[in-house]
């Protein structure tokens, strides 16, 4: 079976300052819910290091997944 998932996801800062990403696979032969939300928390960690900022400085996170199997 075959999945597609998109991930939303903005992040916003303590300071007034945020950042979002949109991101999608399509045709994923093996995959989980869980796979998915160890990369975005990946992604959003690099992410905020690459800002100079540490995750206290993250006021909230507002993330939407969508996965769906392929029929």
């Amino acid at each position: 079976m075959e999945f597609k998932s998109e991930n939303k996801y903005t992040v916003f800062f303590k300071d007034g300052t945020n950042f979002s990403s949109n991101g999608s696979s399509e045709g994923i032969k093996k995959s989980s819910i869980s796979e998915e939300f160890k990369w975005v928390a990946f992604h959003i960690e690099k992410e905020v290091i690459m800002k100079n900022k540490t995750l206290e400085d993250i006021l909230k996170i507002e993330y939407n997944l969508s996965f769906t199997s392929i029929l």
